[in-house]
C-alpha cells in the first residue's frame, strides 16, 4: 500500500497504477532475508526487501531511468516479481530432505580475458575491457533444460551462471556453499580444462568428500575415461546431450538405483574404480522436454553479438537441436549429438514459448541459436507463418546454412520478422570445402546472400583458416570471397581440432597436432595444428591479414554510402584521428576492432564533444591504432569522462 501510494504521488513518474497492481504485492514481499544463505541467483535488476525505508530509494531509481525506458524497466521489475512467485510455488512442493543439486557454469577468467563456455559451440576467451560480464554471452540451454527437468521431478535445484552474472571466484564459491548441495553438475570446455578441474577440487575441499561432482559438456564427453583417470575429484561424467541421463543419475542417487543401467554415464565407485556405460540412449522428441529454466538466471544478460544489433533486451531460443551435416571441425554434431539426433520442436510449442517470453518478460527480439535453423522448407514456412500470425512484432535472427532453403522460405522468414541470418561458409576454395566435408555449394551461397540483401535481411558470415591442405592460395580465395559477398558482418577464426572431432583424430594420427595444452585451444587467437603448407605463425598471420583487409573493405564501403547517417549498432569501421571531428552524432556501438587499445564510451555526444574526449587517447595511439566506441553505461564509464560525454 505504501509503495502504491508513493508511486501515485511521486512527481517524477506520473505513472498509471494499472500496470503496477499485478505485482506490487510481490515487490513488497520480495528479496527474503535468507536469499544469500540459500544461494539463490537474482536474475533481474530489481529485488526490493520488505524494509519500507528503501521504497523511496527504489522510486528515485525508477524515476531516474523512467524516461525512454519505462517498458523495459517495468518488464525487469515484473521479472523479479514473477521469479519470486516461481520460486515460492516450486519450493512449496519440495519434499522434506529433497536431494539438493547445483548446476553451474563456473567463472573462467585469465590474463584480463573472460571465457564463454556453457551454451557456446566454440568456447573461447575474449578481452574483458574491464567488464565483469563478457560482450557475448550464450544461453546455457543444456544446463537450463536439465534444471527444469530436475525441478519437475521434485529435486531442490539451483542454477548458477557465474559468467553471465559476472561473479568473481569468491562470490561464486560463496553462492555454492550457501546452497550446500549434495551434487554439483558443471559444464566443461576444452580451453578451460585446467580451470574446470581446479573448480572440482575446490568443491570437494570446501563442501566435503561426500559431495558428488559430475561433469558434462563436449570436452568431458570426448575425454571421458581419460579425464576420470586424470581427475580423482570427479565422481561421474554424463555424455553428450546429457539432460535425461543426468536426471536418471539423480533419481538413482536418491532412490538407491543401479547406475550401470543408465546410458551415457561414467562413474566412480566407492573403491575408486571407474565404470563406463558408453551406449547412448535414444532421445525423446524435443517437444517433450520442458522449456528451459530462465527465471532464476540473469535473463537480460544473455545476448549474441549479431542479436545485439536488434533492440535490447533480446532472448535466445532453440527451434531444433542437432545438425545432419558432417563438418570435420564441428564438435557438437560429432560429440554432443553423437553424429545423429537431429530433432525439431513442434512449431506451435515454439511460438507459445516466444509469446510467453515477449509478453511476460518484455523481450524485444529473438535469436534462434540452432545448430542449423533452416532445414526443411515446409517446416520453416509453417513456423514463420505461425510467428507472423501471432503478431509479436519483434525482430528475429537465426543461425542457418546457406544452401538448404529456397526463395519462398526466405520470403516467409521476412514476413515473420527475420532481420538477420548467420551462415557458416568457412572457405572460398571448393577443394578445401570437400576436405572439411562441409560440401557447401559456393554458388548457392552467393545466391542466398543476394536473396537476403534483396529482402532486407542482414547477413553475418563466418570463415575459418587452417583446415587440411590450407595454402596461401586457398586462404586468399577465402578472403576474396568474404569481400565479394560483402556481408553486413563477418567472423574470421582459426579452425580448431577439438577432442572428439574427425579433425582432431586426423591431426593426432598424422602428427600435425602441435599441443594438447588445452588452454591454447582458443581459435580466436591461436592455432594448435601445423599445416601441410603453412606454419603456425603463417596461419596466425593469415588471420590478421583477413581482419585488416575486411576493415579496409568496410571503411571504403561506408565512404561510398556516406556518413551523413548514424551508424547502425554493431557496424564495424576503422577510424583515423583525422576523421574524429566528422563522426556522426547519435552513434551507438560503432566499432568492433581487432586489438583496441582504448575503449571509448560514447552515447549521444556531438562530434566536437567526442573529439575533445578522445584527445587524451590519441597521444597513446600507435600507427594504425584502433579504437572501440561503445554505448555509454553509468556503471562502467570512467568518471573523468562522464561529464564530457554529456556535452552537446
Amino acid at each position: 500500500r505504501i509503495l502504491l501510494r508513493q508511486l501515485a504521488e511521486h512527481p517524477g513518474l506520473g505513472l498509471p497504477l494499472q500496470p503496477v497492481l499485478p505485482f506490487a504485492g510481490q515487490l513488497l514481499a520480495g528479496g527474503r532475508d535468507d536469499d544469500h544463505g540459500r544461494g539463490d541467483a537474482v536474475p533481474a535488476p530489481v529485488a526490493v526487501r520488505r524494509d519500507v525505508a528503501v521504497v523511496g530509494q527504489v522510486l528515485e531509481t525508477i524515476a531516474a531511468v523512467w524516461s525512454g525506458y519505462s517498458e523495459i524497466e517495468w518488464s525487469q521489475i515484473r521479472a523479479s516479481a514473477w521469479r519470486l512467485r516461481h520460486e515460492d510455488e516450486y519450493r512449496a512442493h519440495l519434499a522434506p530432505g529433497a536431494l539438493k543439486v547445483a548446476l553451474v557454469n563456473a567463472p573462467w577468467a585469465v590474463d584480463g580475458r573472460i571465457g564463454v563456455r556453457a551454451g557456446s559451440r566454440w568456447p573461447f576467451t575474449q578481452d574483458s575491457h574491464g567488464q565483469r560480464v563478457p560482450c557475448y554471452v550464450p544461453f546455457p540451454f543444456f544446463l537450463a533444460t536439465a534444471a527444469a527437468m530436475l525441478k519437475r521431478e521434485g529435486f531442490e535445484v539451483i542454477i548458477i551462471d557465474a559468467i553471465a552474472e559476472g561473479l568473481y571466484a569468491e562470490e561464486f564459491m560463496r553462492r555454492v556453499e550457501g546452497f550446500a548441495p549434495d551434487v554439483v553438475l558443471m559444464e566443461t570446455a576444452t580451453a578451460s580444462h585446467e580451470i574446470d578441474l581446479d573448480w572440482c577440487l575446490q568443491f570437494k575441499e570446501q563442501l566435503g568428500d561426500d559431495l558428488q561432482v559430475v561433469l558434462c559438456g563436449p570436452h568431458a564427453s570426448a575425454l571421458d575415461t581419460a579425464l576420470m583417470n586424470e581427475a580423482p575429484q570427479v565422481d561421474a561424467i554424463v555424455l553428450g546431450e546429457y539432460e535425461p541421463s543426468f536426471l536418471d543419475l539423480m533419481v538413482a542417487l536418491r532412490d538407491g538405483g543401479d547406475l550401470s543401467e543408465i546410458p551415457g554415464l561414467l562413474w566412480r565407485d566407492t573403491a575408486g574404480q571407474v565404470h563406463v556405460q558408453q551406449q547412448r540412449r535414444e532421445l525423446p522428441p524435443l517437444s517433450s522436454f520442458p522449456w528451459p529454466e530462465r527465471e532464476t538466471l540473469p535473463m537480460y544478460n544473455y545476448f549474441d553479438s549479431f542479436a545485439n544489433a536488434m533492440p535490447w533486451p533480446n532472448v535466445q531460443m532453440h527451434a531444433s537441436r542437432g545438425c545432419p551435416f558432417k563438418c570435420i571441425f564441428c564438435v557438437w554434431p560429432q560429440v554432443v549429438y553423437d553424429g545423429q539426433n537431429y530433432r525439431t520442436r513442434d512449431n506451435a510449442d515454439i511460438v507459445a514459448e516466444m509469446s510467453w517470453l515477449v509478453d511476460r518478460y518484455g523481450f524485444k527480439a529473438v535469436y534462434f541459436d540452432d545448430d542449423t535453423f533452416n532445414i526443411d522448407n515446409e517446416r520453416i514456412i509453417d513456423l514463420c507463418d505461425r510467428i507472423a500470425a501471432a503478431d509479436l512484432k519483434v525482430p528475429i535472427c537465426a543461425m542457418g546454412r546457406a544452401d538448404t532453403s529456397n526463395r519462398e522460405a526466405y520470403e516467409a522468414m521476412k514476413r515473420a520478422g527475420v532481420v538477420g541470418l548467420k551462415f557458416g561458409v568457412e572457405t572460398g576454395d571448393p577443394e578445401m570445402m570437400k576436405r572439411i566435408r562441409k560440401h557447401l555449394d559456393l554458388d548457392k551461397v552467393r545466391r542466398t546472400v543476394g536473396w537476403c540483401k534483396e529482402l532486407g535481411i542482414g547477413v553475418h558470415l563466418t570463415f575459418s583458416f587452417g583446415g587440411p591442405g590450407e595454402t596461401r592460395e586457398t586462404a586468399e580465395k577465402t578472403i576474396r570471397l568474404a569481400l565479394e559477398l560483402d556481408a553486413d558482418t563477418v567472423q574470421f577464426s582459426l579452425m580448431t581440432p577439438f577432442p572428439g572431432t574427425t579433425m582432431y583424430e586426423a591431426a593426432l594420427a598424422n602428427g600435425t597436432l602441435l599441443t594438447t595444452d588445452w588452454k591454447q585451444y582458443d581459435g580466436a587467437r591461436y592455432t594448435v595444428v601445423r599445416g601441410e603448407y603453412l606454419t603456425r605463425e603463417e596461419l596466425e598471420e593469415v588471420l590478421r591479414e583477413a581482419h585488416r583487409r575486411w576493415l579496409m573493405h568496410i571503411s571504403e564501403r561506408d565512404a561510398v554510402k556516406g556518413l551523413d547517417r548514424p551508424w547502425r549498432p554493431q557496424e564495424r569501421r576503422q577510424v583515423t584521428t583525422a576523421e574524429l571531428p566528422d563522426l556522426p552524432a547519435g552513434s551507438l556501438e560503432s566499432l568492433h576492432l581487432i586489438e583496441p587499445i582504448e575503449r571509448i564510451w560514447y552515447e549521444g555526444a556531438s562530434p566536437r564533444a567526442l573529439a575533445e574526449v578522445l584527445e587524451q587517447a590519441q597521444t597513446r595511439l600507435r600507427p594504425e591504432g584502433l579504437l572501440l566506441l561503445t554505448r555509454s553505461r553509468e556503471d562502467t564509464c570512467p568518471p573523468a569522462w562522464r561529464d564530457a560525454l554529456l556535452l552537446e
